[in-house]
């Protein structure tokens, strides 16, 4: 009998075109991630941690922020299991995909209106940016997939009355998310506000306390916010290091910066900064809009959840930025808001369609609109070859052989390179020599040290012109071997007198 009704709701579901176009829409684009994680060398982040997990540094690990810890114990395993081939310690961001957009067709259906459901979910699988981080060894894409899925069951949880085994679900979805990425702990704060919210409208102010189930709920909760906040601040003071993000300037780190990646160096690039503004402002009407239609109604509703997140992520890295100097979410970290944000969006525009009458045509048009839009950007703009992030070091493997076969004894690799160079290539190929690191840039300073450590080196990685300008008004004789266009590296032969 089961059988029987589980064919007839998949032969229901066949018949639902956003569905089918889920299911063409994942096998492609799962395709492609398989692709862009086989075809692209090792970037930046990755090396420092392949580092540390194949010399079984593991001491150094709590120290960095660069440690996602369920990236790291997967690197580890799959290295062993299948060996140091970039694409084999990225299959578990490969297989997050699937179930990460799983979820986003799942959130898509809390709004109302298949236009807006449609839109809603081109624009978050579509974005070239966020789909480099499935085929990338970093913690991004499997604290992307949690977070989908933390969130549906949160609304699930929070839309009914209290029920231990989902906000225990919840609980679980959190802990993996901070495993994934200790910075998700905006999220986490969240949906605690939901959870705590839930009890008071589902009972008394202090029923999180007089309940066993919902204090064991609140306790776990608190541990994991514990845990994390112990963490970083042990990367802060005792591995002193600082992290990644922005220092100044919220609006340009936030908004402007998740923008300029997800466009893709695309010739509409500077549109970024009015897609910026328009978020933003959005952002602020939603959640206005849905706190005071919960406030209205005595109820925790779908819209003031998702604004507690999205104002948790918002307002905790700003206030935190000015208490503690911490640094704003910036680049790939802005990610964190970008699904909870186009929800709130997506679901402040159903509200206003609600009732309004729109013809078939239009509401259709809308959406083919907003999906071939981003599926367009996404098939024109994105390389399986390199990921926005990192475009710099794309061809590393190519480059550090070119460097290889001229056999240098004095190697000097520009800065983009040298991590790349010193903690993945020379860790699997102990035959490379071991090369000087060129701090070289724009901002670089460039003085008699810098010329002296040139002059002694016999072959040259360089990614900056500058370094080239400060050779010649030195007169420091050279013969470039080889250009990488993509890149703009050069590979540069000293020519001693």
């Amino acid at each position: 009998m089961n059988r029987v009704l589980n064919w007839l709701k998949l032969k229901n579901l066949l018949r639902q075109p956003f569905f089918v176009f889920h299911i063409l829409a994942v096998i492609v684009l799962w395709i492609f991630v398989w692709r862009h994680a086989f075809n692209m060398d090792i970037t930046y982040d990755e090396a420092y941690s392949f580092r540390l997990v194949k010399t079984n540094h593991f001491r150094a690990m709590p120290g960095t922020a660069n440690t996602h810890w369920l990236n790291s114990f997967f690197m580890k395993l799959f290295t062993v299991l299948f060996g140091d081939e970039p694409g084999y310690f990225r299959i578990h961001s490969i297989l997050a995909f699937p179930f990460f957009a799983h979820g986003v067709y799942t959130l898509a259906a809390q709004i109302r209106g298949q236009a807006i459901q449609f839109a809603f979910y081109c624009l978050i699988l579509f974005n070239p940016f966020l789909l480099d981080f499935f085929s990338l060894a970093r913690g991004y894409g499997m604290a992307l997939m949690f977070q989908v899925w933390s969130i549906v069951f949160l609304l699930k949880a929070g839309n009914a009355s209290f029920s231990y085994r989902h906000w225990l679900l919840v609980v679980i979805l959190s802990a993996l998310m901070l495993a994934s990425n200790l910075s998700y702990i905006y999220t986490i704060f969240g949906i605690t506000g939901g959870f705590l919210l839930h009890c008071m409208v589902t009972g008394n102010i202090f029923s999180w306390y007089t309940n066993k189930q919902k204090r064991t709920i609140t306790i776990l909760f608190a541990l994991i916010i514990s845990f994390a906040i112990a963490d970083l601040l042990f990367i802060t003071l005792y591995g002193k290091d600082k992290g990644f993000g922005g220092s100044e300037n919220f609006f340009l780190s936030v908004f402007d910066s998740l923008w300029q990646e997800s466009l893709y160096l695309a010739p509409y690039s500077p549109i970024s900064i009015w897609f910026s503004y328009c978020s933003l402002i959005l952002i602020i009407i939603a959640s206005l809009y849905f706190t005071i239609d919960a406030v209205k109604q005595k109820k925790l509703t779908t819209g003031c959840m998702v604004c507690l997140i999205i104002a948790s992520i918002l307002l905790l890295n700003f206030i935190f930025h000015l208490l503690f100097n911490t640094f704003f979410l910036k680049n790939r970290l802005t990610l964190q808001w970008y699904i909870p944000g186009i929800l709130i969006i997506c679901l402040i525009f159903s509200k206003w369609t609600t009732g309004v009458k729109y013809s078939r045509l239009q509401q259709y048009g809308f959406a083919l609109l907003t999906g071939l839009a981003t599926i367009l950007h996404w098939a024109k703009t994105s390389n399986s070859s390199f990921c926005i992030e990192w475009y710099y070091q794309a061809h590393s493997s190519q480059v550090i052989n070119d460097l290889s076969l001229q056999q240098p004894k004095h190697p000097m690799v520009s800065s983009t390179l040298y991590v790349l160079y010193e903690h993945y290539y020379s860790v699997i190929d102990d035959r490379l020599t071991p090369a000087a690191e060129l701090e070289e840039g724009p901002y670089a300073l460039y003085d008699d040290a810098i010329k002296q450590a040139i002059s002694q080196s016999d072959y040259l990685l360089t990614y900056y012109p500058e370094t080239l300008d400060f050779m010649n008004s030195n007169h420091i004789s050279y013969s470039i071997i080889k250009s990488y266009p993509l890149t703009q590296t050069k590979l540069v032969k000293i020519v001693h007198p």
